[in-house]
């Protein structure tokens, strides 16, 4: 998935590994491919960066979770151990699953991880300095 926040990049190639950027221009984007690639035909592309996605199988750590709730609290059983303390409940792992996929989504919200990829790219064309074409 993409942020949509499309800016312009430069680089050696179409399909470099590395590419300088963000630029708010076309422009800056050809000014800096002027300046960093010594005259020399570089490749310039407007694109989005991709974005992390909040998909966790937050029912499995539910599991986990509630595993280690019984283990930590041998104190609060019979000496056979928990018998399903949550058997009351209607679908116990799913509510804190989705607990749990919230909380999730609401961290990485606040914390984005730094991706290196693009999501999509457009505009991308080869430009060859003007004291190289004459």
């Amino acid at each position: 998935m993409g942020d949509k926040n499309f800016k312009w990049w430069v680089s050696d190639s179409e399909d470099a590994e590395i590419f300088q950027g963000p630029y708010d221009s076309r422009g800056d984007a050809i000014q800096v491919g002027n300046s960093d690639f010594d005259g020399e035909a570089f490749y310039i592309v407007e694109a989005d960066k991709t974005v992390m996605s909040a998909y966790v199988d937050g029912e499995a750590y539910a599991a986990m979770i509630m595993d280690d709730l019984s283990e930590r609290n041998e104190e609060c059983f019979g000496e056979d151990g928990p018998d399903d303390p949550w058997a009351g409940y209607d679908k116990p792992h799913r509510s804190l699953g989705n607990a749990i996929e919230q909380a999730v989504s609401t961290w990485l919200a606040a914390h984005p991880g730094k991706t290196w990829s693009f999501h999509e790219m457009r505009n991308g064309e080869y430009v060859t300095p003007a004291a190289q074409a004459a």
